[in-house]
């Protein structure tokens, strides 16, 4: 089976840390169970273009140079790809794809391809190349990629966060260990 999986907020923490950023840059004082949407700059109280901006500087900060993943994530996903193999699939913009091979080349040696697609600077969406490489179960945090691939019969397991709390039907996994139970 083909597996692929989302990296920001399915393997590692990235809001998390994105978060402590903006607090100890803007002085905000956001948590992540407070974001339920999505829309993440809605949440700084900033327009679109601002709120992007505010997204590269933690993209060029430590806080996110620093970033390790969720524990679990990858020996589950080792045994996993002792059945399966496993891609990965972000919606990072394509001038991170150096630093994303390092970082996955790093902690998840056993992925066989991560791919980007550019998702918040109008590149293709997830759906689209799960469908191209035939994917046939996508580990995913995001309401809109989950929805769009469970609608094209791509079957989807949700890591629980805040923000899809609204997204209903769909196989749902409260950490690593059940993310393995579900994909075993």
């Amino acid at each position: 089976m083909l597996l692929a999986t989302d990296i920001d907020d399915v393997l590692l923490p990235t809001f998390a840390a994105f978060l402590q950023f903006h607090n100890d840059q803007y002085g905000s004082s956001l948590r992540l169970e407070d974001i339920t949407q999505y829309q993440f700059d809605s949440y700084m109280g900033v327009d679109h273009e601002e709120g992007e901006r505010r997204i590269r500087g933690f993209h060029n900060s430590e806080y996110f140079a620093h970033l390790t993943p969720y524990a679990g994530a990858a020996p589950v996903l080792e045994e996993l790809a002792g059945k399966h193999e496993i891609i990965a699939i972000s919606g990072r913009n394509f001038g991170m794809g150096q630093s994303t091979q390092d970082w996955m080349k790093q902690y998840f040696p056993f992925v066989r391809n991560t791919y980007l697609t550019n998702h918040f600077g109008g590149g293709r969406p997830k759906v689209e190349l799960c469908q191209e490489l035939g994917v046939e179960l996508f580990i995913e945090d995001a309401p809109v990629h989950a929805d769009l691939c469970r609608a094209a019969g791509i079957p989807v397991i949700l890591l629980d966060q805040p923000w899809n709390q609204s997204s209903n039907g769909v196989p749902r996994a409260y950490g690593w260990q059940g993310e393995k139970s579900m994909a075993a």
